[in-house]
């Protein structure tokens, strides 16, 4: 929960891309989160890696298939 919260509240001041470094830190610690895989998705589509973004938002809804509905 910590890296999510940490992760929104960077992507919120403008910091997308410290953002995306503490969502994939926070995935090391569970891989298995699809909110951090959505974040993720969220800040990488912002900084226009839409392949990156199209592959996390596939794994969050693996993960929970009502993420991002």
């Amino acid at each position: 929960a910590g890296y999510e919260s940490l992760g929104a509240a960077q992507f919120a001041i403008g910091q997308p891309q410290a953002a995306i470094a503490t969502f994939r830190q926070g995935l090391q610690v569970d891989p298995l989160s699809s909110s951090l895989y959505y974040n993720l998705s969220l800040a990488l589509r912002h900084e226009g890696d839409s392949v990156g973004a199209d592959r996390a938002l596939a794994l969050a809804r693996k993960l929970d298939a009502n993420t991002g509905k």
